[in-house]
């Protein structure tokens, strides 16, 4: 069984008429978290929703176009035409749409200390249960944190947090690995961010839409943050075209 691997601030080099892949890499035992390397020269490349597959000859990355490090244009298009001709200007230009997007994106992207009051869920896969905390803020200062240790029964599909004295309900239940659909929240503390503070990406189903979080990010949920929503649908054609799916349709990794 082939293992997928994750590079995020990737970019190509090219010796001669062969290329190799260097990046941060996520899912690999041998080495530590985030280490930077390079890839074995590279056998081939697919495209999937907004990112590269990338073969050698004894294993396979994925490289999603808004992680591309931009270092390497000239070689990318070298790579991306010799290994997807004739589609290769297609998925360059997708890729540069991406890395324009994050860097609006990062120049807009709101965070708690944009607000009077808000309410931040934090959740991490690497504790046993899903460990979550909520941190209320008001006056741009905490309020007050709660910690959760959720018991993930077999009869139980649904967790609340709340407390009417201080006006606020939250209520959310799993439907996969790393994911919670979540009903409407209420209260005085909003907006609403999750945080992921776990190493694997985290799925949130919202009546805003379907997020993906991925891990050490902190995102708001509202009408406006369109950038994090899960953007393509199984059958979709369109790799950057936002899409506001139902948890049912999340595809799992």
């Amino acid at each position: 069984m082939i293992h997928v691997y994750t590079l995020k601030n990737w970019y190509f080099d090219q010796t001669k008429d062969k290329y190799r892949v260097w990046g941060n890499i996520s899912g690999n035992d041998a080495f530590e978290e985030g280490q930077w390397i390079h890839t074995s020269f590279v056998t081939r490349l697919e495209v999937e929703w907004g990112a590269l597959h990338i073969y050698t000859e004894n294993s396979e990355y994925l490289a999603k176009y808004c992680e591309h490090d931009a270092l390497d244009k000239r070689v990318l298009r070298r790579a991306l035409r010799d290994y997807l001709w004739p589609d290769d200007v297609l998925v360059f230009n997708k890729i540069k749409q991406s890395e324009d997007r994050k860097q609006m994106n990062k120049k807009s992207q709101q965070t708690p200390d944009d607000f009077r009051t808000c309410a931040i869920l934090t959740f991490s896969s690497d504790i046993l249960n899903h460990f979550v905390s909520l941190e209320l803020r008001q006056g741009k200062k905490i309020y007050r944190r709660l910690d959760y240790d959720i018991q993930r029964g077999m009869f139980e599909d649904a967790f609340v947090l709340s407390d009417p004295a201080m006006d606020y309900y939250f209520r959310f239940f799993p439907f996969g690995k790393n994911a919670y659909q979540f009903d409407e929240w209420q209260g005085k503390f909003t907006p609403v961010f999750i945080r992921n503070m776990g190493s694997e990406d985290f799925y949130a189903s919202t009546v805003y839409g379907d997020y993906v979080i991925p891990p050490e990010s902190t995102i708001l949920i509202s009408t406006n943050q369109s950038d994090e929503r899960i953007s393509t649908s199984l059958d979709s054609t369109d790799h950057d075209k936002t899409t506001v799916l139902s948890h049912a349709s999340i595809k799992m990794k």
